[in-house]
């Protein structure tokens, strides 16, 4: 199945955007096959190809007719514009901000609030450097970019007005993101920058269990008697973030886990 390896490879990165492509092949596969055997094989299929991100998780449940398909579809995508909205009050005129990794709802906040922004400073985000892309989308949007290693973050958190982050999954023991963001947000926290993660509630976590993902060794390096760990993601509490930018709104930690409760 193509879209599961081009997933599995990230060659579509982010949660929503997962979930964006992954309806999109649901709905071929609904129109071919209908809504049974091979249509609930494909949606495990697409939920266990990231198992961190909740994205899918949640969308799968609601998309048991084309129709609903087509609805969670255009949720999705507005709820991004609807984020970029919302968003606009965490920016002062001429903000410094920090990013990690690539969200397609942070590239999106950040270009439509430009004209507020004067710098983004961008981590590599090892081992594949997902910052590349983030880089390359801000600087085609007419925003200045500087480009730092992930270890760096200390050295130029001075200069920063402010950290925005992108999320994977909203879970009631913190922000699940890009392996990085944690130790990011500390160093956040002692240097008193503000924390914003970007995350539309599709992103609310329910589920029991976190899978954290485990990646392929070969992403970081081939070492003959050495163990190479690589996780894909990392848990930030939520005494480390400020606020979460929403479609809803820009909403408090203590907010979000209300919403979870629920």
């Amino acid at each position: 199945m193509g879209i599961i390896s081009d997933i599995k490879k990230m060659k579509v990165q982010g949660a929503s955007q997962i979930a964006l492509f992954g309806l999109e092949y649901l709905k071929k596969i609904s129109k071919k096959h209908g809504f049974g055997t091979k249509f609930n094989r494909a949606s495990r299929e697409l939920i266990n190809a990231r198992p961190t991100a909740v994205v899918m998780y949640n969308v799968v449940d609601k998309a048991r007719k084309i129709k609903d398909i087509d609805a969670v579809i255009f949720e999705l995508i507005n709820s991004r514009e609807d984020v970029s909205k919302k968003g606009s009050k965490i920016f002062k005129k001429k903000s410094i901000v920090m990013t990690h990794c690539h969200s397609h709802e942070v590239v999106s906040l950040l270009i439509a609030n430009k004209t507020k922004i004067k710098k983004v400073i961008v981590t590599e985000t090892r081992p594949v450097y997902q910052g590349k892309k983030t880089a390359k989308d801000l600087v085609m949007a007419g925003i200045k970019v500087d480009y730092i290693i992930d270890s760096a973050v200390g050295y130029f958190m001075n200069d920063v007005d402010m950290i925005v982050v992108g999320s994977d999954a909203l879970r009631k023991e913190g922000n699940v993101n890009k392996i990085g963001t944690l130790p990011l947000s500390i160093t956040a926290k002692e240097f008193r920058k503000p924390v914003y993660v970007v995350a539309d509630t599709f992103k609310l976590d329910r589920r029991k269990k976190l899978e954290i993902e485990e990646r392929g060794v070969a992403e970081v390096a081939l070492l003959r008697s050495v163990r190479v760990r690589n996780p894909a993601f990392d848990i930030t509490p939520w005494k480390y973030v400020t606020a979460v930018v929403t479609e809803k709104g820009v909403m408090k930690p203590s907010r979000i886990k209300d919403l979870i409760r629920k």
